[in-house]
């Protein structure tokens, strides 16, 4: 607050009412222990290591789909290359049955039927096709390439000197030996539940509600120190 008087009244106080006098005052209070507020500060740490956990979740299914999606394209190469090796096929056969024919050595029925099996064979290289380029586009998504990029895939041929520097052929060893199968797989069991994301969700969860407990139990009655 402040206050003024007459410079005449200021002078004839001797100092004891000054002109122009001005009076304020200042508090602090600083809180040293809050069991509630300890307790929320608690629960929003647990509560952010549970959406780290489920994002890490989501990482881990995008990461499984994409290899899913890889292995579809794979696969589909793979009856592409087939179905083209067996299309060949048909047409050389089909062009010796054709000569023979002509030839006077066989009767037309080979033709006939060489000629049945091209279209199906041609029918059958479409469908093919289309599920690589199907396959093709859904790695594309996953990948966040434009749909409009053409990608391919190297075939597992291609990639046989990279597995044999990883050991794989001692990896298809381990797996066709039922005892080292089956100690492998309960390594393999073992590893997903103490990395699993869910699980330790699930272990701050817990944590999360514990508190909620104690916040709205015990803690409840207990004072506020400032």
């Amino acid at each position: 607050s402040s206050e003024h008087v007459s410079d005449e009244f200021a002078e004839i106080s001797f100092g004891q009412n000054p002109e122009f006098q001005s009076i304020g005052s200042l508090s602090l209070r600083q809180t040293i222990y809050s069991p509630q507020a300890s307790t929320n500060i608690r629960i929003e740490k647990n509560l952010l290591k549970i959406e780290e956990f489920r994002l890490s979740s989501r990482e881990l299914d995008l990461v499984l789909e994409a290899s899913f999606a890889y292995l579809d394209a794979l696969l589909a190469k793979s009856e592409v290359n087939i179905q083209a090796g067996n299309l060949q096929l048909t047409k050389t056969n089909y062009k010796v049955a054709k000569r023979n024919f002509e030839a006077g050595l066989t009767g037309k029925s080979d033709v006939l039927r060489l000629s049945s099996r091209l279209a199906q064979d041609k029918q059958q290289m479409i469908t093919v096709i289309n599920r690589l380029e199907q396959a093709l586009i859904q790695l594309n998504q996953f990948v966040n390439n434009p749909l409009s990029r053409k990608i391919d895939i190297e075939d597992l041929g291609a990639a046989r000197g990279f597995f044999h520097e990883l050991g794989y052929d001692h990896f298809n060893h381990l797996l066709d030996n039922d005892d080292s199968r089956e100690r492998f797989i309960q390594f393999l069991v073992e590893v997903a539940k103490e990395n699993s994301p869910e699980l330790k969700s699930l272990a701050f969860a817990d944590k999360v509600i514990d508190s909620q407990m104690e916040l709205f139990g015990v803690k409840r009655m207990l004072p506020t120190i400032g």
